[in-house]
């Protein structure tokens, strides 16, 4: 179901509802990567960046695959909050896949399931 909503990315907050017995599917797991045509970056509510270039595209889903699991890494608070981005990856499908991206002033990372330290090369991406 699709609310409007005056603070979500595009104008609408969405909401999934997954029958008895069934999973939610909208886990970066899930997310045809071979059919990602566009991602935008998102921060505080402002798309920041896009990319639909094959080859920035292709570029950017490896930074996230090269990213490490790191069940002790701690954020660091010494500064404040991270800084937190929204990444929309576009599929043809009619939803886009969203999943929250993360900066600590020193290091990015994510949170597909558990907490995975991006590589450094993040960086190059995000303005």
């Amino acid at each position: 179901m699709a609310v409007s909503s005056s603070h979500s990315i595009n104008g609408y907050q969405i909401y999934y509802f997954a029958p008895e017995g069934s999973e939610f599917k909208w886990h970066y797991k899930d997310m045809p990567l071979n059919k990602v045509t566009k991602i935008q970056l998102y921060k505080f509510g402002k798309r920041i960046s896009e990319w639909t270039n094959s080859k920035e595209i292709q570029g950017f889903l490896q930074l996230l695959k090269n990213s490490e699991e790191n069940l002790a890494f701690q954020p660091d608070a010494a500064n404040g909050e991270p800084i937190y981005y929204e990444m929309l990856f576009y599929t043809g499908e009619p939803v886009a896949y969203k999943f929250d991206l993360q900066y600590d002033g020193d290091t990015y990372f994510w949170h597909p399931f558990d907490i995975l330290v991006l590589p450094e090369d993040m960086k190059l991406y995000i303005p």
